[in-house]
């Protein structure tokens, strides 16, 4: 078994990494029914960066602007 630091994550494993420390706050804030949809979106995302290109993860940051839709 290979040491954690050594191992890379594909997209679907950060994108849960993501979501078990975030989902909380979004789901107070915008409900729960756009969760699934929303992280499947965010891995799709993740897959299409250069990311995790060639095998090995690259600095990054991430930035995120979620707009809330107002039902009248």
């Amino acid at each position: 078994m290979e040491p954690f630091l050594q191992m890379i994550p594909n997209a679907e494993t950060c994108s849960k990494h993501f979501r078990a420390g975030t989902e909380g706050v979004f789901k107070e804030h915008f409900g729960s029914k756009i969760m699934d949809e929303l992280f499947d979106r965010f891995t799709k995302k993740i897959e299409e960066s250069a990311i995790l290109s060639e095998g090995q993860v690259t600095p990054n940051e991430l930035f995120v602007i979620l707009k809330r839709k107002i039902s009248n």
